[in-house]
């Protein structure tokens, strides 16, 4: 598995069984701008999921990581799963439901 830790953090960039995304897939990232924790360049692009983020590996591993996406022109990004739907459907990664854009 492609992989790189400090001891603390964990950032993997194939896929985890049991993650919210799998890399390669498109995403639209659908949060609202304004949010703090946002760079506000990614809001309503489109990107592809390049990884996941793990910053409390004991607490996060697999379910609940950032998700890396990578905007082309901007670069990448790190991403709660919730911010993020999977393009073509309604569905957030992280759960619920949004309108279709």
């Amino acid at each position: 598995m492609k992989r790189k830790s400090d001891g603390k953090s964990l950032v993997v960039r194939e896929d985890v069984a049991g993650a919210p995304a799998r890399v390669g897939q498109a995403v639209h990232v659908d949060c609202e701008p304004g949010d703090a924790t946002l760079d506000e360049r990614f809001v309503d692009c489109v990107g592809v999921v390049t990884g996941f983020f793990y910053d409390d590996v004991p607490s996060q591993f697999p379910q609940r990581p950032l998700v890396v996406v990578h905007v082309d022109g901007l670069g990448e990004e790190l991403f709660f799963a919730h911010a993020l739907r999977e393009l073509g459907q309604g569905a957030r990664l992280g759960g619920g439901s949004v309108a279709r854009a």
